[in-house]
């Protein structure tokens, strides 16, 4: 019996490994997936839709690559520099991502992406 034993032991640490290798297997498909699908993630020219989850306000982003001038807001849509601590902490982020901006305390949740 102890040798029975044994072997239900060995077959559990078999399928436990097996789930843990195909597990591996998903997420190294999926980043395949993510890293070829950039339609996907904030970028530059992105336009993003966060909700401050502080106090609830809505603000669309506009990530540009060139200076601007100081509360440049065109349509409701204020752009930004993709060097600014706003738009380094969006970069790369997906639709409902709650993402921390720079080290403040204050958190946004990605509503909407529009890449062009």
């Amino acid at each position: 019996m102890g040798g029975q034993h044994h072997r239900n032991i060995q077959k559990g640490c078999y399928r436990f490994a097996g789930a843990i290798n195909n597990h591996k297997i998903l997420n190294d498909e999926r980043q395949i997936s993510l890293k070829t699908n950039n339609n996907n993630r904030v970028q530059v020219e992105s336009i993003v839709q966060v909700k401050y989850l502080s106090n609830g306000h809505l603000y669309k982003f506009h990530l540009v690559d060139s200076e601007i001038k100081r509360n440049e807001i065109i349509n409701g849509i204020q752009k930004i520099n993709i060097r600014s601590i706003v738009a380094v902490s969006l970069k790369d982020k997906t639709v409902g991502d709650i993402v921390k901006i720079g080290d403040l305390d204050t958190f946004v949740e990605i509503l909407e992406i529009k890449n062009t």
